[in-house]
């Protein structure tokens, strides 16, 4: 079985680390620069992290689920729902965010922006909390059964 564990545990701490990089130093970065290049910097990152979590995510979920059966404990269950929990919770309240920011040019950036900008940062926060409390429950599972 770890053989399996173990990768889905290097996928599930790769996609942690991406996302506390963000939370923890593009974020508080970005909130230093002027709204024109808060703009900027956010659409230079946004496609390569949405274009490499996304898919991280979707792959790594029936893998859990997987490995949860198959051992039986729950705790990686738990680690597929947090991750799982992700999708939704981005298309119901980041999505539109998300679109508004994108169909921004950097040149036009308003004062709207910073706000809309802080409001993604925060929402992230989430996403980060659901991503380490994934990978909390799957390295407890593993260690579980060492």
């Amino acid at each position: 079985m770890q053989i399996v564990e173990l990768p889905l545990l290097a996928g599930l701490g790769m996609m942690a680390g991406a996302v506390i990089y963000t939370s923890f130093v593009e974020i508080p970065v970005r909130q230093k620069l002027d709204a024109e290049r808060q703009l900027q910097n956010w659409q230079l990152v946004f496609p390569v992290a949405s274009g490499f979590l996304k898919p991280f995510g979707i792959g790594l979920f029936p893998l859990l689920v997987i490995v949860g059966f198959v051992s039986g404990n729950w705790l990686w269950g738990v680690s597929a729902l947090l991750l799982i929990a992700i999708q939704p919770f981005t298309a119901m309240f980041i999505s539109k965010t998300n679109d508004i920011l994108i169909g921004e040019k950097p040149k036009d950036a308003s004062a709207a922006i910073p706000p809309l900008i802080r409001k993604w940062d925060r929402l992230h926060h989430v996403r980060t909390a659901l991503i380490s409390s994934s990978l909390f429950c799957a390295l407890t599972a593993h260690f579980q059964t060492l």
